[in-house]
């Protein structure tokens, strides 16, 4: 499909880096993206490639919203690549400059790196999956305190006391990031447990089939 690329502002400064990469360097991007293995964060996947090669995190990044806009349009990585040069070389920002190898060669080297099926493809798909929803968790703590319960002398010690707990949810809900406070009591926490319980064990199922099968299976990772 024809698809007219507009680089946002905030892209400029990156593409500029990857133009002026050398043919040393977008040699030794490309194998470092072609050897790396499928992510389910991008942070793990920068590390990943900087560990392989000395290269800046925005064009590395770069490189992943190029593959977005892949999955996102459903695009070959030569058209998309195509597209790219040509929105490039009508552009009067002169920011961008032109390759040192010249811009036939610089697409042919584009190319190659926007067309890694089994490497990078597959990572940007798997973040594209798992982060589709609007909303997701980043971090959860359970607080447990007591509160007293008075009579009607509040001169005297407490008649009684609750024992309660409150969940704090952090969560990013489109791109920005909001706290949920929630009581709980015992009989809560026991759902809570045991539904959580029944998910590990219906992961464990599912992990143990797809083993069989010789499936990847993508990992979540500890921050």
């Amino acid at each position: 499909m024809a698809l007219k690329i507009k680089i946002p502002e905030k892209d400029k400064g990156k593409v500029s880096k990857l133009i002026k990469l050398s043919e040393p360097e977008l040699i030794k991007l490309y194998e470092a993206l072609k050897g790396s293995k499928p992510q389910l964060k991008i942070q793990s996947f920068i590390k990943e490639i900087q560990n392989i090669v000395s290269i800046d995190k925005d064009i590395i990044l770069l490189i992943m919203n190029f593959y977005w806009i892949r999955v996102h349009y459903d695009l070959l990585g030569s058209d998309l690549a195509e597209q790219l040069c040509a929105t490039l070389k009508e552009s009067e920002d002169a920011d961008f400059g032109i390759p040192e190898i010249g811009w036939s060669n610089f697409q042919q080297h584009l190319v190659k790196m926007l067309s890694l099926d089994e490497s990078v493809l597959v990572t940007a798909k798997s973040i594209f999956i798992a982060f589709q929803l609007p909303c997701y968790l980043e971090k959860a703590r359970i607080y447990t305190d007591t509160r007293p319960v008075f009579g009607a002398d509040v001169s005297k010690e407490p008649n009684a006391f609750i024992i309660y707990h409150t969940i704090q949810i952090d969560i990013k809900e489109n791109d920005e990031s909001r706290e949920l406070f929630i009581s709980l009591n015992s009989k809560d926490l026991m759902e809570l447990k045991d539904s959580i319980d029944r998910a590990f064990n219906k992961e464990a199922s599912l992990r143990n089939f797809l083993i069989k099968t010789n499936a990847c299976i993508l990992e979540w990772e500890k921050d």
